[in-house]
C-alpha cells in the first residue's frame, strides 16, 4: 500500500524588513538575514569553531508544535568567512522555546484548524501562509502569533476597506452624474494648458499631435486607421542583477560582524509536479505515451509506492551518476523561487546533492538521548538574497543546508537554547 504522500511547505522571501516595519518583527517571525530576535533574553550569537568569527542569522524560523504549551523559534547561523563556507563546524542551528501564557490559561484544546504539516501530532505552525512580522506588546509578548508580514497586512486592510459601502457613498455624493465628471476633467485640463511644463509633460508621455506650448522641440502628425498604429511600450526594469551573479566573492573586514538585509518570509504549500509541465511539454507527453506504449506517470507512481522515489528519472540518470543531484533539481524546479523547505512528519528526508556521510546526520539528541527527526532545508536560492549593506559581491554560498532536531523538542525551565544538528552540503563538479 502506497504511503500518505508527506506535505511540504516552501518558503519564499518577501518584504524587506525596515524601520517602517521593524515593530512588527519579533521571535514570532520568520524572516533571513538580520538580528535574532530571541525569545528568551540572556541568548548569544554562536562563534564559528573554525576561525572564531562571529556568526551570522541567516534564517530565523518560528516553529512551535501542536499541542504544546511552547513558543519555538529555530535559528541558523553561518560564518561569511570564505575558508569556511560549506564546513558544517561553521554553521550552527539553535533552538529556544518560551512558555505561551495563552496556551497555559487555556485547559481546553486549541479551536483553530490543526495544522497540515505534523509530526506524531505535532504541528510546526497553525496557518502555513502566516510567516510574517506580528505586533508586539509592551513586554515583549505578540499579541496575535499568526499575522502575516506587513504587505499581507495591508492587502487584508484593503480587502475590508474595499467591502465598506460608506467608501462608495462618499463617491457618489462627489460625483452625482456624468456631467459633473466631465465638468471636473474639463477644469483641469484648463489648468494643464495654462501651464507650458505641464503641456510639454502630457505631449512627451503619450506621444500625442496637436500640443502646442513652450518647451516643445518637434510634432510628429500619424496617419492612418487606428489599427494600424504600433504602440511602443517602455522598456522594463530588469529585476535580476545577472552581472551581480558573476561577481567574486566578497570582501569583508575580517574582524567585522556581518549582518544580511533583513526581509520577512512567507509560505505556501509545494506545489504538485503537474504545474511544472507547460501545455505544449504534456502534448509532448501524451504523444509520446500514445506512440511508444511507455507511460512514465504510472512508472514513477509505482516506483513511489515502493518507496524508490522518482522512478524513471532515477533510471535514465543513473549512467553518470548523479541521480540525486537530478532529484533534487527536479523537485526544485517545481518551485525554483523557494529558500526553505519544511517538512517535519514521518520518514521526511532533505533533497540531498549527494550521499551523506555516515557520521553527518546525527541519529540521537545529544541532551536526553531521543530520537532525531528532519525538520527543515535552506535552498541554494538563498544565495541570491543574502547581501550585506556596502558590500559588493556575494558573502556566503553553500550548496544546501539541512537541520535535524530533537523529535521530543526537549526543553527544561532553566534552559536558554538547544543546539541542533546542521548537514551543509556543496555542490561537486
Amino acid at each position: 500500500m502506497a504511503s500518505k504522500p508527506q506535505l511540504v511547505l516552501l518558503g519564499y522571501v518577501d518584504e524587506q524588513i525596515s524601520s517602517r516595519n521593524q515593530q512588527l518583527a519579533s521571535f514570532t517571525s520568520s524572516k533571513i538575514g538580520g538580528t535574532p530576535d530571541w525569545c528568551l533574553s540572556g541568548c548569544e550569537v554562536p562563534i564559528c569553531k573554525r576561525c572564531g568569527r562571529r556568526q551570522s542569522l541567516v534564517v530565523q524560523v518560528y516553529s512551535p508544535l501542536e499541542g504544546v504549551l511552547y513558543h519555538r523559534t529555530l535559528y541558523v547561523f553561518a560564518c561569511v568567512t570564505q575558508e569556511c563556507w560549506n564546513r558544517p563546524h561553521s554553521w550552527t542551528c539553535l533552538r529556544s522555546q518560551i512558555l505561551d501564557p495563552a496556551a497555559v490559561r487555556t485547559s481546553a484544546p486549541s479551536s483553530k484548524s490543526p495544522s497540515v504539516s505534523s509530526y506524531g501530532g505535532e504541528s510546526w505552525f497553525q496557518d502555513e501562509h502566516d510567516w510574517g512580522g506580528n505586533d508586539n506588546d509592551g513586554n515583549g509578548n505578540a499579541d496575535n502569533f499568526n499575522l502575516a508580514s506587513s504587505s499581507q497586512l495591508y492587502l487584508d486592510n484593503m480587502a475590508k476597506t474595499g467591502g465598506d459601502r460608506s467608501n462608495l457613498n462618499n463617491i457618489n455624493s462627489n460625483t452625482t452624474s456624468i456631467t459633473e465628471v466631465a465638468q471636473k476633467m474639463e477644469s483641469k485640463l484648463n489648468i494643464i494648458e495654462d501651464d507650458a511644463n505641464a503641456n510639454e509633460a502630457v505631449c512627451g508621455a503619450v506621444g500625442m499631435v496637436g500640443c502646442e506650448g513652450e518647451g516643445v522641440e518637434a510634432t510628429a502628425v500619424i496617419e492612418g486607421p487606428e489599427g494600424d498604429m504600433i504602440a511602443v511600450d517602455t522598456p522594463e526594469q530588469p529585476t535580476t542583477d545577472i552581472p551581480a551573479l558573476f561577481q567574486e566573492a566578497a570582501q569583508i573586514d575580517a574582524n567585522a560582524d556581518v549582518t544580511f538585509h533583513p526581509f520577512f518570509m512567507v509560505s505556501d504549500v509545494e506545489p504538485p509536479e503537474d504545474v511544472a509541465f507547460s501545455d505544449h511539454e504534456r502534448e509532448l507527453l501524451l504523444r509520446y505515451t500514445h506512440t511508444t506504449g511507455h507511460d512514465f506517470r504510472e512508472e514513477e507512481i509505482a516506483a513511489g509506492a515502493e518507496g524508490k522515489g522518482d522512478g524513471v528519472y532515477e533510471k535514465d540518470v543513473a549512467i553518470h551518476g548523479d541521480v540525486l543531484l537530478h532529484k533534487f533539481k527536479k523537485r526544485i524546479s517545481r518551485s525554483p523561487h523557494q529558500v526553505l523547505r519544511y517538512c517535519r512528519e514521518e520518514g521526511a528526508s532533505p533533497l540531498w546533492l549527494h550521499p551523506p556521510g555516515a557520521t553527518e546526520v546525527a541519529t540521537k539528541c545529544q541532551f536526553c538521548g531521543g530520537n532525531m527527526v528532519f525538520e527543515m532545508q535552506i535552498t541554494p536560492q538563498l544565495v541570491l538574497h543574502l547581501r550585506v549593506p556596502g558590500v559588493q559581491g556575494t558573502p556566503l554560498e553553500f550548496g544546501t543546508v539541512a537541520v535535524f532536531t530533537c523529535l521530543a523538542s526537549c526543553w527544561n525551565e532553566k534552559d536558554t537554547i538547544k543546539q541542533e544538528v546542521v548537514v551543509v552540503q556543496c555542490e561537486v563538479i
